[in-house]
């Protein structure tokens, strides 16, 4: 019954001029979701100025893994993280230089600090990322500023939170996480029938159609928990879908960044 599904990097856009909001004495550096980063707009809030839901922290600790701009809604506002990507060393971070507030958008300008030749940094792997949460429906646009002034578009990838109320409820894996060889699926479903589950990355099927084993967990819920080997990717993206056999209706796609895809190798 697999039907086809694709998600797609968004966005190949020129950089836009950023008037309207300006940025302000800068902050103490640091990897993770306090980055030294301080610009004013109303409609963007800085780490420090929210309080970071459970959920979102380790959403974004985990999507931090893999270069490029996440954006998670839940309820009104919508939760962003531009991620460096995996850095050798401490010392790396994600600087919001600059926000615009255009008619169709909302421009974002960062630029990525880098350690100085003499400067003291921590000996280990480190994902630098910008966490902000947004107050605004406009269309989010993020430029990455090189050294020598000129700008690219940094993808995004962009995800609707599930309905609280919805049958099939997935805790792992999170929107957008970083997915190998080895896939771990878990969560609940309020069925009473069989569950299933595939993965495809809009080219290829990684996981067929299989069904989960279900727990019981009281007044109709079931939970899963099951980890699966994947074929290797053609695709830097893709989905997991879950569904139910006796309505395929009523299904959850939650998107997968696949860093193993081998498209570019063939």
């Amino acid at each position: 019954m697999r039907k086809s599904l694709k998600w797609m990097c968004v966005l190949a856009l020129m950089a836009l001029p950023a008037v309207g909001c300006r940025p302000h004495a800068e902050l103490p550096q640091s990897t993770g979701a306090n980055n030294g980063s301080s610009v004013k707009c109303p409609t963007i809030r800085l780490p420090g100025e929210f309080e970071v839901p459970t959920e979102i922290g380790e959403w974004a600790q985990v999507v931090s893994r893999l270069e490029g701009v996440y954006v998670l809604r839940r309820g009104q506002s919508r939760y962003v993280v531009i991620a460096m990507g995996e850095r050798p060393t401490g010392g790396y971070a994600v600087v919001l230089n600059a926000a615009s507030e255009q008619p169709d958008a909302l421009v974002l300008e960062v630029t990525y600090r880098e350690p100085g030749p003499h400067e003291f940094v921590t000996q280990a792997f480190t994902y630098p990322y910008l966490l902000l949460q947004l107050e605004t429906e406009r269309e989010l646009r993020v430029n990455l500023l090189g050294p020598d002034g000129s700008a690219s578009a940094l993808p995004i990838h962009e995800h609707e939170e599930a309905d609280a109320s919805a049958p099939i409820r997935v805790r792992l894996p999170v929107p957008f996480q970083g997915v190998r060889a080895v896939l771990r699926v878990a969560g609940r479903a309020h069925t009473a029938g069989p569950l299933y589950a595939c993965v495809e990355d809009g080219h290829l099927v990684l996981l067929e159609e299989t069904e989960l084993a279900l727990t019981p967990a009281g007044d109709g819920w079931y939970e899963f928990d099951q980890e699966f080997v994947l074929r290797p990717a053609t695709s830097p993206y893709g989905s997991l879908v879950l569904w139910f056999q006796a309505d395929e209706r009523v299904r959850t796609v939650v998107p997968l960044c696949l860093p193993d895809w081998s498209y570019e190798n063939k």
